[in-house]
């Protein structure tokens, strides 16, 4: 492998051939290995060097797979090297952020199992789905119930509810699928989370004021 690359020009680090893609397969399984055990060490010194040589390879093989628009094998590299920048760029640079953005959660849900992890990646998403022109809230209200953001959910949910008629009525369906899809708990904050209003306050107000009015034309 070594020897490979340091031919420089003469050894083609982005060619097709199957000696180069299974030189290029063994590095990026390499370097996967090293980032993975890296995020897990608890420390400094319990951290592995990683070869340039491989660092150079995988950022050859992310420009060549956004260069194709491989976009979901770009995606699903950055994943397992745990590379939050290229998971990012890989779904900002594709043709149509809101599929990849699914794709990225159903990986995340079903492949990841380090928790702490698959919370910042979720994270990561609905920090993307937030900034969209318009924002799915049913999807980014179903991955914060994943990450127990109770404090969020009550914010979109109070926002439009005091929106336009569609956003009041959107506000309803995501409540519906809280019922169906949280716990009492989670419910239990995001009730706590939304500001009190009195029920029926303005009934009794017109009541008052409708017995004011007879008490002054009896008087008369």
């Amino acid at each position: 492998m070594r020897f490979a690359f340091m031919a420089g020009d003469l050894f083609d680090k982005l060619g097709k051939n199957e000696y180069t893609e299974a030189l290029t397969s063994f590095c990026i399984d390499e370097y996967i290995k090293k980032r993975q055990h890296n995020y897990d060490a608890t420390s400094e010194e319990d951290k592995v060097p990683i070869d340039p040589l491989l660092k150079d390879i995988v950022e050859l093989m992310f420009v060549r797979c956004f260069n194709d628009k491989g976009f979901k094998q770009a995606l699903g590299i950055a994943l397992e090297a745990r590379r939050f920048d290229k998971i990012e760029e890989a779904i900002r640079s594709s043709d149509n952020i809101l599929e990849m953005c699914k794709y990225c959660f159903d990986i995340a849900m079903s492949l990841i199992p380090i928790r702490d992890y698959r919370q910042k990646v979720l994270e990561l998403l609905v920090k993307i789905y937030r900034e969209q022109e318009s924002p799915d809230f049913i999807t980014i209200c179903r991955i914060l119930v994943f990450l127990n953001d109770s404090y969020n959910v009550a914010g979109i949910l109070e926002k439009l509810i005091n929106g336009t008629e569609d956003e009041y009525l959107l506000s309803l369906q995501i409540a519906f699928d809280l019922v169906k899809n949280s716990t009492q708990q989670f419910l239990i904050g995001v009730r706590n989370r939304l500001p009190i209003k009195k029920v029926g306050s303005s009934s009794t107000d017109n009541n008052n004021k409708e017995e004011e009015d007879e008490e002054e034309e009896d008087d008369d």
